[in-house]
């Protein structure tokens, strides 16, 4: 009787592992073979070393299909979190949603066809690197940009720039810098097809690349917020100053020179010229924000600042 129940058990549990693994894609496939073929001989073995084993392999088992779950679970809120994530900050970075705008946490889940906690953690890792404003009775509306934003994003980018040009010469090894030729290959593409959110997508891939490559972990992570605010401000002075959208061929003609310039002078080792091409760019993408302040459409960027733009 016992030996039966103990089949019966080890046969459900078995259907139990099978059909996670059936509808697991998102586990980790070395785990998810492991717990699987350790099961398999002590299914095959029940009853043949006791009842006593047969409950230790039973408890065993069950555990295995907890954890297969587990992972799947968090595997699946993972996927939900970075899917509700993406597309926020795809809204963000190509003004779909507005500095100052609310967000509306149930709108975006019933959007992408999720529950509201992957996405409130998604609100919540844009909150930390500075895009959601959190209220206090827990509304979430885009950060505010103004003035005194962009002055110290440009006085952080000019110091990042440097600081990358300095580390990619002592560092970068030619298969680093085969990584950053294909990178530059890639905003070359998208700047022929003119498309604003694309062009601002890889140049901050471009420049986030180039931190990963300088080898400073610290100097990598303030540089992939400084260039994810600057993708922002990207994509609004490509695509939000009218009048001034004539200009664009010119300056991403000069964009593309620098940083093909900037790639032969860290293959060169040229100390002197990586820091003098970087000092250019970033001048030359403040030059573009000015031009972008200046028109009559802002598109977002907030003038109160009872200082003028010292940029």
């Amino acid at each position: 009787m016992v030996y039966r129940l103990l089949r019966q058990s080890f046969g459900a549990l078995t259907g139990e592992i099978i059909a996670i693994m059936g509808g697991s894609d998102h586990l980790v496939p070395d785990r998810r073979q492991s717990l699987i073929y350790a099961t398999r001989p002590m299914l095959a073995s029940t009853g043949s070393q006791g009842h006593r084993h047969g409950f230790d392999r039973l408890i065993w088992i069950r555990c295995a299909v907890l954890e297969l779950k587990g992972s799947t679970m968090a595997s699946r809120n993972r996927s939900a979190r970075d899917l509700a994530y993406e597309s926020l900050r795809t809204k963000i970075m190509t003004m779909q949603l507005r500095p100052g705008e609310k967000v509306s946490e149930v709108e975006l889940a019933s959007s992408i066809g999720a529950s509201r906690t992957p996405v409130r953690e998604a609100l919540g890792q844009l909150a930390s690197e500075g895009f959601i404003s959190i209220g206090r009775g827990g509304g979430y509306t885009v950060a505010a940009l103004d003035i005194k934003d962009v002055q110290n994003l440009f006085e952080a980018l000019l110091l990042v720039a440097r600081s990358t040009a300095r580390l990619l010469v002592a560092n970068a090894t030619y298969e680093d810098l085969s990584y950053l030729r294909k990178a530059t290959e890639r905003f070359d593409t998208v700047v022929g097809a003119m498309d604003a959110a694309q062009i601002a997508q890889r140049n901050y891939e471009l420049h986030t690349l180039e931190c990963r490559i300088g080898g400073n972990t610290y100097l990598s992570m303030l540089g992939e917020r400084v260039y994810s605010h600057s993708q922002r401000l990207s994509y609004m002075s490509f695509s939000g100053a009218g009048d001034q959208l004539d200009e664009l061929p010119e300056h991403y003609r000069k964009t593309c020179t620098d940083h093909w310039q900037f790639l032969d002078a860290i293959e060169q080792r040229n100390t002197i010229e990586t820091d003098a091409i970087a000092r250019r760019h970033v001048a030359l993408f403040r030059s573009r924000v000015v031009r972008y302040i200046e028109a009559d459409d802002l598109g977002g960027l907030d003038l109160d600042d009872p200082d003028p733009p010292n940029l």
